[in-house]
């Protein structure tokens, strides 16, 4: 009964009978026959001309395959592969093609060798696609002798060897494979640089097109080759030109496969009268049915956002081999593409690298860096911990199935220690553009944590996420101001405090990379132990929200307008406790005036190194009226560091503009010392210029403020409180 169901979806004795060869192969299924039961799997998911149902033809697969039809087995690894009624997963294709080379399947060998020879669900390994298609083909199996032929044709894995490819073509050809006769008139056709012949080029195009009716697995490449052989036809590539005959391929292939190329391309010939009369009514009759044959295109699967992703990091270093991958999950209902990858629905991909970080001769000679804002798979890196040096190939995989899997032997046997506890805290959640974000990081069991830095400190880094969904992860050191308040040193954790307690507070202020008016999730991790086969132990903290807003949106309290100018400072609260940082928030306005107005004398300087801040001065007086510190003339200036960038004039302020000005009273060592109530105020001075022209010095005399405008004062209250009481834990 399932010869019989053959012979009709063939046409072995007369036309072909889609219908009578279904209902014998289910009276062979019905009876036990898992070749029919293969059969009507294939005849759902693959017989063009046959209406598609993925979900009858797993069914029937998964039958067969209960009864250990290799073929089936196979064929359920097609459906994951090409995603026929069920969710891509190159990782499942594989298993079942490994279920069906396990029994010998050489059809199972060439699809898991066609896995390895592009990377897909597996390490990408060209000498093992290499001997599955040699196994196969030793076995006479012409897909696989065909599979030899065009990797030596295209240089795949292999030296680009035209002759021999075309060796095994001819071989895979007399073993009746239409994909070799149709590859075998490429060569022939000059399209593939093999010495042209048209004669054979067009036997061989035939061969392949007369072997419509053969198989299913001929079924395309000999459509490809009626269309083949209308191209040229039409335009002379390998035969004489001959609109006639060009039509007669195009009819058969529009006959046979019922295709819509086919359509349209017999529609140009009425269209433009190629060999035929103009004739507009027929060229729409093929156009249309052309279309109706096509399917929708299906609907576009957008690229993933990074905000809809669950992304994780994990790192492996095991004699001297160092890898890092990058793991994403979908976290949204609908599917998701990384690059050309389809990410489903709560599904997991990952992507990593991998590279040596000793020289074969145990040495780094030659080795090169990779730390310097590194980016991996859309998650940048700076950290010389996590990204070591280079000192072999860097082995690339891009996004497979499923968590990362390290194929090498487990190795290190030392326990791993209990990890620490990492809690961040921040004193709030809101900052303006400009203004210092202060990170403490509480680490409770910091001898679990290694490595340490050159300071003796543990290796902090610090993950950002930013609404927009960029990830940044950075290698950062625990610091505290210098005597000047315009930089920050470095903690020494070798120094007497850190040593004993288990339980530390660092803290970091890091600004950089928190410069957009966007939101950000920020958290902390450090390394604390290894696993067997070399996987660092990441331990990371709490997770902090941080919003940043534009500093021209908050209300201002100006000061009198004066000459133009204005200037106004604007505090959080006016309540602090001792050692309390006080952000000020301060802003500058130029309202009118009828000549330029610059933040700095108008002369030439590097466009990095600005002096608009020089211009400013903050005052604190007690209730006696008496300075807090010593006073200084332009006391919230910062030195600037980093490239100075060319030569620039300084730009005239724009009219009617807020520019804002963001200082850390802590960072610039003014914050008072004992609890009272003090009056602050902050005084701009800015410039005009009496050169049409910005000189390339500094003139004599130099230029001078023409007025000193002032903020109206600010009186705030500092208590005798410890200010860490004040910072609760930041929120998840």
């Amino acid at each position: 009964m399932n010869r019989l169901g053959e012979i009709y979806r063939d046409g072995d004795d007369g036309a072909k009978d889609y219908g009578k060869a279904q209902s014998w192969f289910k009276k062979a299924a019905a009876g036990g026959s898992s070749d029919a039961m293969n059969n009507l799997g294939l005849l759902y998911s693959y017989q063009r001309n046959f209406p598609p149902d993925y979900k009858a033809a797993l069914d029937w697969f998964q039958r067969s395959a209960k009864l250990g039809n290799s073929e089936a087995i196979n064929n359920l690894g097609m459906m994951y592969l090409e995603a026929r009624g069920v969710t891509r997963s190159y990782v499942t294709a594989r298993e079942w093609f490994e279920r069906a080379a396990a029994l010998n399947n050489n059809s199972g060998r060439i699809d898991l060798g066609y896995l390895y020879q592009l990377g897909l669900g597996v390490t990408k390994d060209m000498p093992k696609a290499i001997q599955l298609y040699e196994t196969a083909a030793a076995e006479e199996h012409p897909q696989a002798i065909e599979m030899l032929g065009q990797l030596y044709r295209d240089g795949t894995g292999v030296p680009k060897d035209l002759e021999k490819a075309r060796q095994y073509f001819e071989k895979a050809a007399a073993l009746n494979d239409t994909g070799a006769m149709y590859s075998l008139g490429e060569m022939y056709d000059g399209s593939r640089g093999f010495p042209r012949d048209p004669a054979k080029a067009k036997y061989w195009y035939e061969r392949a097109a007369s072997r419509a009716d053969q198989s299913l697995a001929n079924q395309w490449v000999s459509e490809w080759a009626m269309e083949r052989l209308g191209d040229s036809y039409q335009s002379g590539i390998f035969t004489e030109r001959n609109y006639q005959t060009s039509l007669d391929w195009f009819r058969k292939a529009a006959q046979v496969f019922n295709s819509p190329n086919a359509m349209d391309r017999i529609a140009g010939f009425y269209e433009y009268g190629y060999g035929v009369p103009k004739d507009a009514v027929e060229a729409q009759k093929w156009h249309a049915r052309a279309t109706a044959l096509r399917p929708p295109p299906p609907p576009v699967t957008p690229q993933c956002a990074e905000y809809d992703l669950e992304t994780k990091l994990r790192v492996f270093d095991q004699l001297g081999r160092h890898a890092i991958a990058i793991e994403k999950r979908n976290l949204t209902k609908a599917a998701c593409k990384l690059g050309n990858y389809t990410l489903a629905p709560n599904q997991v991909a990952h992507a990593w690298r991998m590279w040596r970080t000793r020289a074969d001769d145990g040495s780094t000679a030659g080795c090169h860096d990779l730390s310097d804002n590194h980016s991996l798979n859309g998650v940048s890196i700076a950290s010389p911990t996590l990204l070591p040096p280079v000192c072999s190939g860097l082995e690339v995989h891009d996004f497979a199935d499923g968590p990362f899997v390290p194929y090498w032997t487990a190795y290190n046997t030392d326990p791993m220690p209990p990890p620490p506890n990492l809690t961040l805290s921040i004193p709030k959640t809101e900052y303006l553009e400009g203004e210092h974000v202060r990170l403490r990081l509480n680490v409770d069991g910091i001898d679990a944590v290694t490595p340490k830095t050159d300071q003796g400190c543990p290796v902090f880094l610090r993950t950002v996420i930013s609404s927009a969904g960029l990830i940044r992860i950075d290698e950062m050191t625990p610091v505290t101001p210098d005597i000047s308040g315009s930089f920050f040193l470095a903690i020494n954790c070798h120094e007497t405090a850190f040593h004993g307690p288990q339980n530390h507070e660092f803290e970091f202020n890091e600004n950089q990379y928190f410069e957009q008016k966007v939101s950000y999730k920020v958290h902390f991790f450090t390394l604390a132990g290894r696993s067997p086969q070399g996987e660092i132990r990441l331990v990371e903290s709490n997770s902090t929200a941080i919003v940043f807003k534009d500093p021209a949106e908050i209300p201002r309290q100006w000061g009198p307008t004066e000459q133009g100018v204005r200037v106004d400072l604007t505090l959080d609260k006016t309540r602090f406790q001792v050692g309390e940082d006080i952000s000020a928030h301060i802003a500058v306005q130029v309202v009118d005036s009828k000549e330029p107005v610059f933040g700095e004398p108008f002369v030439r300087r590097e466009a990095f190194f600005p002096n608009f801040d020089g211009g400013f001065h903050l005052s604190i007086l007690d209730a006696n009226a008496s300075p807090e510190y010593n006073d200084h003339s332009a006391n919230l200036y910062a030195l600037p560091s980093g490239s100075s960038g060319p030569i620039v004039c300084p730009p005239a302020l724009k009219v009617g503009k807020v520019i804002p000005l963001e200082r850390s009273l802590r960072d610039f060592k003014l914050l008072p010392t004992r609890p009272g109530t003090y009056q602050l105020s902050v005084t701009w001075s800015p410039y005009h210029s009496r050169f049409s022209e910005c000189p390339d010095q500094r003139p004599t005399p130099p230029e001078q403020p023409f007025v000193t405008a002032r903020s109206k004062t600010v009186t705030i209250t500092i208590v005798d409180k410890s200010p860490a009481a004040a910072l609760p834990p930041s929120p998840e």
